[in-house]
């Protein structure tokens, strides 16, 4: 069974179609054994975070596999902090958070944070063996 990545953004307007498609490209780029899709998310509710949230949808939980995704995912989520700082240096950024989640009802494995460009986020350790 191939392992399957499927990036959502649960808020519609965090991301256009081509940011989506640019952050699945650097994740198959860094992973290529992985299948990478991009699920198109239509908006449901009114809202659902003060800060970007890009969902990692996954098939399997291999660590060493997910490590590199999650970090691809990451890094492109740190780019985009860096661009929001440098575009809009009087406001403080959005925080960026990459939930990680698997199974048939969506069980977060993990979440990382990104809260500046430059820190590795803690809790991407738990995708480190």
């Amino acid at each position: 069974m191939s392992v399957t990545v499927t990036l959502r953004a649960p808020n519609p307007y965090d991301f256009t179609p081509e940011e989506l498609a640019e952050a699945a490209a650097l994740i198959r780029d860094a992973a290529p054994s992985l299948d990478v899709n991009v699920l198109d998310h239509t908006e449901n509710g009114y809202g659902v975070d003060a800060g970007e949230t890009l969902d990692l949808l996954v098939n399997s939980a291999a660590p060493a596999v997910m490590g590199v995704a999650v970090q691809a995912a990451v890094d492109w989520m740190r780019g985009r902090l860096r661009r929001e700082r440098d575009e809009h240096p009087e406001l403080p950024p959005r925080q960026r958070t990459v939930p990680v989640l698997h199974g048939p009802n969506g069980e977060v494995l993990s979440r990382v944070t990104v809260d500046d460009d430059e820190t590795e986020p803690q809790s991407l350790l738990s995708f480190r063996t």
